[in-house]
């Protein structure tokens, strides 16, 4: 099935570069995601062992996830942010990775330019 290009991946990731610039002395609203996502994960009875990491401007998920026992792969659309999270630079709408390799996937601040959500 042929999924339209609703969103430009250029400028996407440009824009995402040029906020990292700036990010940490603005982090706020990352920070509260982030911290919400790890929270929630607390209310689930499950553990993980692999995780991925989706919307990664800094390791603080990852560290978290990793101080949990898991394995984390971190990336991010901008390639800026996936060089300092260690990560890879992705695009949501075909991840380079192996179907079932993580057993938990979290996005954060990502979603919203996805092309064909419902096939992810």
């Amino acid at each position: 099935m042929n999924v339209p290009r609703i969103f430009n991946e250029s400028l996407r990731t440009r824009r995402r570069d040029r906020a990292a610039r700036n990010f940490a002395a603005h982090d706020f609203i990352y920070g509260e995601m982030a911290d919400e996502m790890l929270d929630r994960l607390d209310d689930v009875a499950l553990s993980f062992s692999n995780a991925l990491v989706i919307g990664c401007p800094d390791r603080r998920i990852a560290r978290a996830l990793e101080a949990r026992g898991c394995a984390v792969t971190c990336a991010d659309p901008g390639a800026i942010w996936a060089e300092r999270s260690g990560g890879d630079r992705v695009s949501e709408d075909a991840l380079p990775y192996a179907p079932a390799r993580f057993d938990l996937i979290l996005c954060c601040g990502t979603l919203d330019a996805v092309n064909d959500l419902p096939a992810r």
